[in-house]
């Protein structure tokens, strides 16, 4: 079976956008970048994933403003990496969701391996692999739930996800270290902190931090463009 990795091209846009203000330099640094993970793995399918417009967790916030919190300015070249990404890599634009969601439904759905360093798609089972620790890593089912719910505990302040008030990372690994049932477990302590209005409070935050899996990946993926061979 050929192997796939799934790009987040957000990051790598942003990464080389942020070293350089130079044009020709950034289009070196994207090529290198991409050349090099090729070289390294020997995996030479490559579908490169961009986050669109109108992120529908935005609609979703209603406690915080997602990623409201974010007042750095861009890198200057950033528009320009992610343009470039697009014409000479065939980078798939995914609107209305972010890169992170294509890139969980193309694992969920075609076997993809992830390929970037957010720690957030660790949510999906599967292989992970860090381009710049140059590591693989494979996140069981079991796994996955567990990092999934950890994080609804703890939240995301990255986002500007609230997340359980007063639960931080020690509080949420003795509740869910060794727990069955860890779906339970964040409810019930949503419930606790919460109170009565609990439900619609979990509700949010499942929504703000639970990565889309069920794209439809024949939409985004054109006849025109399988993947990017190195």
């Amino acid at each position: 079976m050929t192997k796939t990795f799934a790009v987040d091209a957000d990051i790598i846009a942003y990464r080389s956008a942020s070293v350089t203000q130079d044009k020709d330099e950034l289009i070196e640094i994207l090529d290198n970048t991409l050349g090099n993970i090729s070289s390294v793995t020997s995996v030479k399918h490559m579908r490169l994933y961009l986050s669109g417009e109108n992120n529908f967790r935005h609609d979703a916030a209603k406690t915080k403003p997602y990623k409201g919190n974010r007042k750095q300015e861009k890198p200057l070249l950033l528009r320009k990496a992610k343009q470039y990404l697009q014409l000479e890599y065939g980078a798939i634009v995914v609107d209305g969701y972010e890169a992170d969601d294509a890139i969980a439904s193309d694992m969920k759905q075609n076997g993809a391996i992830h390929c970037g360093i957010d720690k957030d798609i660790l949510q999906v089972a599967g292989t992970h692999y860090n381009f710049v620790k140059e590591a693989y890593v494979e996140v069981s089912e079991e796994q996955a739930k567990y990092n999934l719910y950890h994080q609804l505990i703890t939240g995301d302040s990255t986002d500007n996800i609230g997340g359980l008030p007063n639960y931080g990372e020690v509080k949420a690994n003795e509740m869910l270290q060794g727990n069955p049932d860890p779906e339970l477990a964040c409810k019930m302590a949503y419930m606790e902190v919460i109170g009565d209005d609990w439900h619609d409070y979990y509700q949010e935050q499942y929504a703000l931090v639970k990565l889309v899996d069920d794209l439809n990946m024949l939409d985004l993926i054109t006849k025109e463009f399988k993947g990017r061979l190195f």
